[in-house]
């Protein structure tokens, strides 16, 4: 180990410092030193203080005694994340990679604090594999989905969901962790925290008032734009139909880009063709299709049916070949945005056809897959690169059996 007092600059050094420990012990134990138990975890501090003060003679006790805090929170805690661990106005922590990570606090989404951050994304990859081989928890690659329960803190139980690279479009896992306080909160703490506040409620009225008085007015050709960025903003759930080539993947796309910052998305997709350039709590998966004996498969189905775990208000998915159409309506049900595309020549068949695969899902009967659809506020027909129509879903009708449907927008034929 390389002498660290002329390269002693704060976190880097420490980081340094905390990583080559960690290495030595990795490399000199019998076993892991991530799984230890208390009595060998003493043994290890005991010789950390002793390679400090062999390897580091220059160091100040008080410098000493930062690399061992972090050397402890690196191994045996959650590193740079544990001051959102304790935190307790942080109630979940999202990380997309080394210096994406997003947090709710109070119930509102955010960035972390500029110095909450991995060093790089080989860094956060190795810690996820920490954390994962700490608990028990496999993450080969038929294991890409994994969640569990950490009970070791004394304030807080977590959940930790993990969606490994396999699935990523960016080639890094994602990390999940849902604090749930061991001291329960009453009514008064409640309160504080803004349970019962009104806010949020009047927040997402006052963009959907937008939208309908909108139509109240009429959707026209003028005003086209602005109503397709306040459904991105405000719609519950937004179905795109058409044939091949109509733009239904470039529409998806540029209403991608218009969701809400304090909105967390998870956009399932057979191809990588949606993506975002800019939001900073969207994530993008792909399905692992396998092949021969025993082969790994992750269908569309079968993430988004693990997406529910992942503190999301959007759950969105490429394009609707089958079950998953099942899955992603019950998503809506319980509260998440959602949407998706699938095959139409208007916005009726597209409906016919998304109730047909629920119904081929779930065994209902079509009059009560249709039902399943009342969360998909809005319909978009798209053909030969053009909105030509959008309908909006009022409820269902009990009588016909049948949803409400209200025409918005429809294009004038050309004379």
């Amino acid at each position: 180990m390389k002498e660290l007092r002329a390269e002693y600059e704060g976190e880097m050094s420490v980081h340094n410092a905390v990583e080559e420990l960690k290495n030595f012990f990795i490399a000199n134990s019998a076993a892991s030193i991530f799984t230890m138990g208390f009595k060998e975890r003493d043994d290890i501090i005991r010789q950390c203080w002793i390679r400090l003060k062999q390897e580091y003679p220059n160091l100040t006790p008080e410098e000493n005694e930062q690399i061992m805090q972090a050397f402890r929170s690196s191994v045996w805690g959650y590193g740079v994340l544990d001051p959102l661990i304790k935190d307790p106005e942080v109630s979940d922590i999202k990380v997309y990679s080394a210096y994406q990570i997003r947090t709710k606090r109070i119930g509102e989404r955010m960035d972390a604090p500029d110095n909450v951050h991995f060093w790089t994304d080989e860094g956060y990859k190795a810690f996820v594999n920490q954390i994962a081989a700490r608990n028990n928890i496999n993450l080969g690659t038929i294991n890409a989905i994994q969640t569990f329960t950490d009970k070791t803190l004394p304030e807080w139980t977590l959940r930790v969901t993990i969606v490994t690279s396999v699935l990523m479009d960016n080639g890094l896992p994602l990390l999940h962790i849902r604090k749930l306080s061991k001291n329960k909160p009453d009514f008064f703490d409640l309160e504080r925290d803004g349970m019962f506040s009104e806010r949020r409620g009047k927040r997402r009225k006052v963009k959907d008032d937008v939208l309908r008085e909108m139509e109240r007015r009429g959707v026209t050709d003028q005003n086209l734009r602005f109503y397709m960025e306040e459904l991105a903003l405000a719609s519950s759930g937004i179905l795109i139909c058409g044939q091949g080539g109509a733009g239904k993947s470039t529409l998806y796309n540029a209403i991608l880009e218009k969701i809400p910052w304090t909105q967390s998305g998870l956009i399932i997709q057979e191809n990588r063709e949606l993506f975002s350039w800019m939001h900073p709590d969207l994530a993008f998966c792909h399905l692992m299709e396998g092949s021969g004996e025993g082969k790994v498969r992750f269908t569309l189905a079968e993430e988004t049916k693990a997406a529910l775990l992942l503190d999301l208000d959007l759950i969105g998915i490429g394009e609707i070949k089958g079950n998953e159409a099942a899955e992603l309506a019950k998503a809506v049900q319980t509260g998440h945005r959602a949407i998706c595309t699938v095959h139409g020549t208007d916005c009726r068949s597209g409906i016919e056809k998304m109730a047909d695969y629920i119904a081929q899902a779930t065994g209902y009967s079509m009059a009560l897959a249709k039902r399943q659809l009342t969360g998909f506020q809005h319909v978009i027909f798209l053909n030969e690169y053009q909105v030509d129509e959008i309908v909006r879903v009022e409820g269902w009708d009990p009588v016909t059996e049948d949803l409400k449907l209200r025409s918005v927008y429809k294009i004038r034929e050309a004379a």
